[in-house]
């Protein structure tokens, strides 16, 4: 397996990300042993490859002879991605992030991993989801999350502490 060390600026910020697995891109968090899966500026995963039939999501990644785990899937990552597979987010992420699966098509529900606390504004917005169960972890849904999805079925946390605006 090759990495690449690859560097894009975007105004006044700079940004590294480690390739693997062709177009999934990692950006390492300072001073963890976590990082994000993001998307590079002004492209979108459904510009690689829109049709994802066989994507794995690792729970750790090696890097110059160091493991990271995946605790965050990034803004905007799978917008308008295609799943026509079970996408299964593995054990560990903690975080999903704004807009990362808006107007995503799925075949079948992904699965979230009972780590998962938190989940963007707009994470799901126009998603095609038939259903889906949210763990025990997480305590609020954010503003729009599910907004104009095709939601029919949500199982809902026992501690949840609260729902926000237009959440469905």
């Amino acid at each position: 397996m090759f990495f690449f060390l690859f560097t894009f600026t975007y105004g006044d910020e700079s940004l590294v990300y480690d390739i693997q697995k062709g177009f999934l891109f990692y950006k390492i968090i300072p001073g963890t042993d976590g990082v994000e899966l993001v998307r590079p500026y002004d492209r979108y995963v459904s510009d690689y490859d829109y049709f994802l039939v066989d994507l794995f999501l690792p729970d750790t990644i090696n890097y110059f002879k160091k493991k990271y785990r995946l605790v965050s899937i990034g803004n905007n990552v799978f917008e308008n991605g295609f799943f026509g597979f079970p996408l299964v987010i593995p054990e560990g992420v903690v975080s999903i992030g704004t807009r990362a699966f808006e107007s995503a098509y799925f075949f079948n529900s992904p699965k979230l991993p009972e780590t998962l606390t938190s989940i963007g504004v707009y994470a799901f917005t126009g998603s095609g989801l038939s259903s889906l169960v949210l763990p025990s972890g997480i305590r609020k849904i954010e503003e729009a999350t599910f907004l104009g999805s095709t939601i029919r079925e949500i199982v809902l946390p026992a501690r949840l502490d609260s729902i926000g605006e237009y959440a469905f």
